[in-house]
């Protein structure tokens, strides 16, 4: 997006790969975002503009001037002209020739990667998508594998993609379209996805659902703020986290840096006659400078099979949904457990893991990666370790011989955040302003799977563990996100009280009974989950949480009086 700032800046070369050009001139990743290279640190310190000391400089150390490299070597340059020259251009961020020990050995100030080599040993991997999925054919009876012609195994493709679309002039933006399969009559495995990029500029990444039967037809149904909505599932629209309700099933997952998604050569998911008949496809654009005439019609290409595999592939989310990282933090550590009481739950016998992706959601913040298996309080394996985490840079992990996971078993995701220039809290959300932390393991055989594929904790929150909940669960949890506020809580303590103050006996009588009495007001995690998914949605729910207020401080007070009382007691060592 600030390619025109600077002369050439649309016609830089990739240095490694003929006829390819480096649209992110400023950053490590070649379609831009993310970190930035010795150029854009230049860049942005002379205040993203041409200048005649960035002109001048020689960013990459590789003896000649940034101007030379871009064509403009007498730094004439000004935004809108003509370049002196647009033949012989070079990056300006990266040393050349890059195969001298000078250049390779050249260090880069930064977390993403240590030397120039790293960095170019990344970046200049082949862009074609090599999935032997789709170019070969399994003989499970024989226990081989051997390359036939591409149309003699009958691989078909579907692409799942939007109609030229309009991008709000917004920074982040989600949307979704729901497809038809384009062959119901029979059976196939899904074997692969490669991606469709239409603009690279505002794409981060892209995720394909599997849909339920029942739940679409041609209108799709809504409710949000309270208004229903029809949307037509031709057509894109605006969307959350998830597509639909009835759409959380994750079968693919790409963003920047990835070729594609490939099956292990045992699985595929299986879509048509028994298998999913509907599928969403969701992108997420980010547009950071609020550029209001960008346009896309990116999507997936799905290749699939009538020739299924010996086992039907899907994929588990792992991660954490609620968690805050404090400002000018080096390092902050959230995980996130599925447990051994939802492994227990969820899957019925062993499940083979054969693939891992970082895409694990982290964003400009995140610095390490790892999803681990533990059983019987043993740690097993490190499904992936990954110390240099980049949300533009992700790794996806393939395992040719898949890795079982037990009933009982307990996957442990750590995401690690470094907020070290940043002065404000950053919360968990969609937006690449906030942070997630996700993880997706590919699996078979899906059947099982008893369970919803995800396995994922709202801080401490475990849906399969009931204990997390404090006694704020199943019609104590329920009643405040489907019936409130028809409750008899809600009218006992607006009535009672004033919103946010002064705390009146009556007003703090009417909350101690209803904290006896309604064990979500108590239950911490459970009740901050409350409050954000339900009661701040609600012009209701903040009346009630007004109500509340009046005697937090009084509240507050008799809770440490009361803690005062109770003898401490030392806890044994574990």
């Amino acid at each position: 997006m600030f390619a025109d700032r600077i002369p050439n800046g649309e016609q830089v070369p990739h240095p490694c790969k003929p006829n390819y050009l480096w649209r992110g001139v400023g950053h490590f990743n070649v379609d831009g975002g993310g970190s930035r290279n010795p150029f854009g640190q230049d860049f942005d310190i002379g205040g993203r503009a041409w200048t005649r000391e960035l002109c001048q400089k020689d960013s990459d150390g590789d003896g000649r001037t940034n101007g030379e490299e871009l064509g403009d070597p007498n730094c004439v340059w000004r935004v809108g002209d003509i370049p002196t020259s647009s033949t012989g251009l070079s990056h300006p961020g990266v040393c050349e020739p890059i195969d001298s020990a000078r250049c390779q050995q050249k260090q880069l100030h930064t977390g993403l990667f240590r030397t120039q080599q790293e960095w170019m040993t990344q970046s200049c991997k082949s862009a074609e998508f090599n999935c032997s999925a789709i170019h070969e054919a399994w003989y499970p009876d024989r226990d081989i594998c051997k390359k036939v012609c591409y149309l003699c195994l009958g691989v078909r493709q579907q692409p799942a993609r939007l109609e030229l679309t309009a991008v709000p002039a917004k920074e982040t933006t989600y949307i979704c379209k729901i497809f038809e399969f384009e062959d119901n009559a029979n059976d196939y495995h899904l074997i692969a996805t490669e991606p469709i990029i239409n603009n690279s500029y505002i794409l981060h990444h892209m995720v394909i659902f599997g849909c339920e039967d029942g739940g679409h037809s041609h209108i799709r149904q809504r409710e949000r703020e309270g208004q229903r909505e029809n949307v037509q599932t031709r057509s894109a629209y605006p969307c959350d986290m998830l597509p639909d309700r009835k759409c959380k099933t994750i079968i693919s997952v790409w963003t920047l840096g990835l070729n594609g998604d490939c099956y292990n050569r045992n699985a595929g998911v299986r879509v048509g006659k028994n298998g999913l008949k509907k599928l969403a496809i969701q992108l997420h654009w980010n547009n950071p400078a609020l550029i209001d005439s960008y346009v896309d019609s990116s999507g997936l290409l799905i290749h699939y099979t009538p020739h299924l595999r010996p086992y039907d592939a899907s994929v588990l989310l792992l991660g954490n949904e609620h968690f805050s990282i404090p400002p000018r933090s080096n390092l902050t550590q959230v995980t996130s457990h599925c447990s051994a009481s939802c492994t227990t739950r969820k899957i019925g016998h062993t499940i083979n893991v054969f693939g891992l992706s970082t895409t694990c959601t982290t964003w400009k913040r995140g610095r390490k990666m790892s999803v681990e298996l533990y059983r019987n309080n043993s740690l097993i394996t490190t499904f992936t370790m990954d110390e240099h985490y980049s949300y533009d840079s992700p790794q996806f992990f393939n395992y040719d011989d898949a890795i079982p996971v037990e009933p009982g078993d307990v996957l442990k995701t750590t995401c690690e955040y470094s907020s070290t220039y940043k002065s404000r809290t950053v919360t968990f959300g969609e937006s690449t302003q906030e942070e997630m932390c996700y993880a997706f393991l590919y699996f078979y055989p899906v059947q099982a799977m008893l369970a919803s594929p995800m396995c994922t904790t709202y801080g401490s929150l475990s849906g399969c563990d009931p204990d997390t909940y404090k006694g704020c669960i199943g019609a104590e949890e329920s009643k405040w996100y489907q019936t409130f506020p028809n409750i008899p809580v809600f009218h006992n303590i607006t009535d009672a009280c004033h919103p946010f103050g002064p705390c009146t006996a009556e007003c703090m009588q009417a909350i101690l009974a209803a904290q006896e009495a309604e064990p979500c007001l108590t239950s911490g995690e459970a009740w901050d989950r409350i409050v954000e998914w339900s009661l701040t949605r609600k012009p209701e729910g903040m009346q009630f949480l007004a109500a509340l207020e009046s005697c937090e401080i009084e509240l507050y007070e008799l809770s440490r009086a009361k803690n005062a009382r109770v003898p401490s007691q030392s806890s044994p060592t574990v």
